[in-house]
């Protein structure tokens, strides 16, 4: 059975899981691995494979690949959820930090949704959670190139993420939250406090160094930054559109206040009305999604698909 020590970080996304894991991996040594989307990816389809062609399943998924790992380095003694995703921790360690490693950092801030899946499979694990401004993180994800959500629908979304880590922190299945803004204004001070109460090892100036890679090479054009050094700074460097400001006290307001963020008293009133907005605009989405559906039916069943498609440039 592995003695590693596992440390889990989960947060809303763009709230700086990848430089607290960073971080993290400087302080104490654990290597620390990219995003693994574990849980969300890869623990459904478990229950379909065995043991044998389980490798050459998970070698071909691009979360994994992006670890590193060979076949020759996997083996599992069953396909449980529990088995696989320790035999795939305990492989990268090994793999990135030599036999002698302690421990290893975990990096998917969708696992916030699997907390407890994490503590029944990994009891003594540490999950760490991160939380930064909703409009901060609105922001940052509005300028993604793959978002194709509205920042109406984020804030909404950073709301239900924050009430179950609320609840979680409350169950103790969060061992420590620590918020973005203090992480980059005091980075030795938060990392030291962390460590000593998660009671981690300390990376010693003649350990071998972690040659782990906590952010792919096709993530670097929106990661790139969390790899700098720490600024100060860096909390307020970015711009914020007032109107999601101003949204997110309404949106977000009490479980802001109940992360130390200065919130507003008119969320209760004018969060039913954002909300059944938001709800509108999904249904007038399938509504219309539904329509141009039955539209294209209808041209194929009367043999005019191909001649209209044609008629506006394709082949």
């Amino acid at each position: 059975m592995s003695t590693l020590k596992n440390v889990f970080v989960v947060g809303f996304p763009r709230s700086g899981t990848t430089l607290l894991a960073r971080l993290l991996q400087d302080a104490t040594g654990y290597p620390a691995t990219p995003e693994t989307r574990f849980y969300q990816e890869y623990e459904p389809l478990l229950w379909e494979r065995t043991p044998d062609n389980l490798v050459a399943y998970l070698q071909r998924k691009i979360r994994l690949m992006d670890m590193g790992l060979h076949y020759e380095v996997l083996s599992f003694q069953d396909s449980s959820r529990k088995a696989v995703f320790s035999a795939i921790l305990e492989a990268y360690a090994t793999a990135s930090a030599g036999t002698n490693v302690r421990g290893v950092i975990e990096k998917s801030p969708v696992h916030l949704y699997h907390c407890r899946q994490i503590r029944k499979d990994f009891p003594d694990a540490r999950i760490v959670l991160i939380v930064r401004h909703p409009a901060k993180c609105v922001s940052s994800l509005l300028s993604m190139p793959w978002n194709l959500k509205s920042g109406r629908r984020l804030l909404h979304e950073w709301r239900i993420l924050a009430t179950k880590s609320i609840g979680f922190r409350e169950e103790g299945l969060v061992d420590y939250v620590i918020r973005y803004e203090d992480l980059v204004a005091d980075p030795s001070e938060q990392l030291e406090k962390m460590v000593s109460t998660l009671n981690l090892d300390r990376w010693g100036k003649n350990a071998r160094r972690p040659s782990s890679d906590v952010v792919p090479e096709w993530e670097m054009v929106w990661k790139a930054r969390s790899l700098h050094k720490v600024d100060s700074n860096l909390a307020a460097c970015r711009v914020i559109d007032p109107l999601i400001a101003e949204m997110a006290k309404t949106v977000c307001g009490r479980q802001m206040a109940l992360f130390g963020y200065q919130s507003s008293s008119a969320t209760r009133h004018f969060y039913p009305l954002i909300t059944a907005k938001i709800m509108a605009e999904q249904l007038a989405r399938s509504v219309f999604y539904r329509a141009g559906i039955n539209r294209l039916l209808r041209l194929s069943n009367r043999g005019e698909t191909y001649p209209r498609l044609k008629k506006h440039g394709y082949q």
